[in-house]
C-alpha cells in the first residue's frame, strides 16, 4: 500500500486539495490569524482616517490576500511537478 496505492492516492489529491485551501484563503479574513480585526472593516477605518494614504491601503490589504494565495499556488505547482508521472 505504502509504495503503490499512496503515492497515486497523494499525486490525485494535491491539485483539489491546494483548490480548498486557495478558496478558504480567499473566503477568509487573513488577517483574523494575526488577531487583529476582520481586513475589510480595518481597511475601512484606516482609509476614513487616513485618506491620503488610500491606494497604499488598499494595495496593502490586497497583498493580504495575494501573497498567501499565490505562495499556495506555487507549492501545489511544484509537488505536481515532482510527482508528475512520464
Amino acid at each position: 500500500m505504502r509504495e503503490i496505492v499512496l503515492p497515486r492516492a497523494i499525486r490525485a489529491s494535491v491539485p483539489p486539495v491546494a483548490s480548498t485551501l486557495i478558496a478558504l484563503l480567499k473566503n477568509t479574513s487573513v488577517a483574523a490569524v494575526f488577531g487583529v480585526p476582520e481586513a475589510a472593516a480595518q481597511m475601512k477605518i484606516m482609509s476614513n482616517n487616513h485618506a491620503d494614504e488610500r491606494w497604499g491601503i488598499f494595495f496593502g490589504i490586497a497583498l493580504m490576500y495575494v501573497v498567501p494565495v499565490e505562495l499556495v499556488s506555487l507549492v501545489a505547482i511544484s509537488l505536481e511537478r515532482r510527482w508528475r508521472i512520464a
